[in-house]
């Protein structure tokens, strides 16, 4: 019906302004990532939650800690991934399941304790982390040092999660990431041209934006599949298809 739900009930608590940034459902676990103090009672930058009521999961503790941007952006947890039985973590951090983190993490979904795996530590935020088959891509405003020199783009090796060492990508602007065996897709989405201030409505501008694509194996930009897209929310892959949303014009 699209009726809220009354039985699922989590409480945010933190100074004004802090966000949930991710959720990720997993079989009978709703992943939450956030810059608040505390969700559902829980320290609040990742928490395990029960899909139905919200409950926290006291046995899931990922202990996710600052510290907070030079210009005072609050450390949280960006985005999330699941998959081979490791719970992928990217945000802003120094520490995560009991161990010192640069931003990027691989946690035991169950127990939120730091996976053996030997990261690479990067030097701002990792805004968005994908995994498949092919590896694990890694996006943000970062700079990655030889030998896998990269800018807002990496890549690690499905095998030995370092960074793939020909793997080399200039990304002029972080924002959501998408992965196909072909293509791995940056854009900057859920930007609608929103803007209330304006007199009259309907309240938008047009905006355009491009969704770049990048060679999965070398992270050079492959420009058949980038696309500039008219009044862009957002954008994912179905397949080696990629699906964009964009703004109803009327």
């Amino acid at each position: 019906t699209g009726d809220k739900d009354t039985d699922f009930d989590v409480d945010l608590d933190g100074p004004e302004g802090r966000h949930v940034h991710v959720l990720l459902y997993a079989g009978d676990t709703l992943y939450a990532g956030s810059d608040a103090v505390t969700v559902a009672g829980r320290p609040g930058r990742l928490v395990a939650l029960d899909p139905a009521t919200g409950a926290a999961d006291a046995s899931f503790d990922p202990q996710v800690d600052g510290p907070d941007l030079r210009d005072g952006t609050p450390a949280g947890v960006y985005d999330l991934a699941l998959t081979g039985g490791r719970l992928w973590v990217g945000g802003t951090f120094g520490t995560a399941g009991g161990q010192p983190a640069g931003d990027l993490a691989a946690l035991d979904p169950a127990t939120g304790a730091a996976a053996d795996a030997d990261l690479p530590t990067f030097d701002y935020p990792v805004n968005a982390v994908e995994a498949s088959g092919l590896g694990v891509y890694v996006g943000g405003e970062f700079f990655l040092d030889e030998p896998a020199a990269s800018a807002g783009l990496a890549a690690l090796d499905a095998t030995t999660l370092e960074p793939v060492p020909s793997f080399h990508a200039t990304v002029p602007s972080y924002g959501e990431l998408a992965v196909t065996s072909n293509a791995v897709y940056i854009g900057w989405a859920h930007f609608n041209g929103y803007f209330p201030h304006t007199a009259n409505p309907p309240y938008y501008y047009d905006t355009t934006s491009t969704i770049r694509a990048y060679d999965p194996d070398t992270g050079a930009v492959d420009p058949d599949r980038t696309h500039r897209v008219p009044d862009l929310t957002g954008f994912t892959t179905v397949g080696d298809q990629l699906v964009v949303a964009r703004r109803l014009q009327d």
